[in-house]
């Protein structure tokens, strides 16, 4: 079973994208909700955006959005977006539990750097969490090292918030 990384472009993949947020959503809920902060808010923050909202997003010029395809079935995706005139930042990161462990995350993460650079970002800059310690390694094999915060956290997540940056 080959995997296939490719751009979402159709609304079939961005449905497929939004149902697997929506999985990441209640697992991220789930993490800080049992680390005392609000779990409902944070999946509504972080994972509000509807499928159509999420195509509008990434139709832009200057983002991406790819998928990881098995059999014709999307197993995860990876993007970026526009975060200030010279960094992108990295986002929408989800491998489904069954594609773990395969390299899944790997190429799909891979290609973004040289895809940012492409469209003229310097480097990047992304957000996740001290109950992500698989995804913090991942994305310090990219080229990621953690930096200052770029923005304040919401609902005083501070003290479990991880902010990394990456330059090319």
């Amino acid at each position: 079973m080959a995997l296939i990384v490719r751009p979402a472009g159709t609304a079939f993949d961005y449905a497929a994208i939004h149902r697997m947020q929506q999985d990441m959503a209640a697992w991220d809920a789930a993490e800080c909700t049992a680390l005392g902060y609000p779990g409902e808010e944070v999946a509504q923050a972080f994972y509000g955006d509807t499928a159509q909202e999420m195509q509008d997003i990434f139709a832009a010029s200057d983002a991406l959005l790819l998928v990881a395809e098995v059999e014709g079935t999307i197993v995860g995706h990876a993007g970026f977006f526009r975060h200030d005139a010279d960094l992108a930042e990295l986002c929408k990161v989800w491998v489904e539990p069954a594609a773990r462990g395969k390299g899944t995350a790997w190429q799909l993460l891979s290609p973004l750097p040289a895809a940012m650079a492409a469209v003229g970002y310097r480097g990047a800059i992304l957000e996740t969490t001290v109950f992500m310690p698989s995804a913090i390694r991942l994305y310090e094999r990219l080229g990621f090292r953690r930096c200052p915060q770029v923005r304040e956290p919401p609902f005083g997540m501070g003290p479990i918030t991880v902010f990394m940056q990456s330059r090319f």
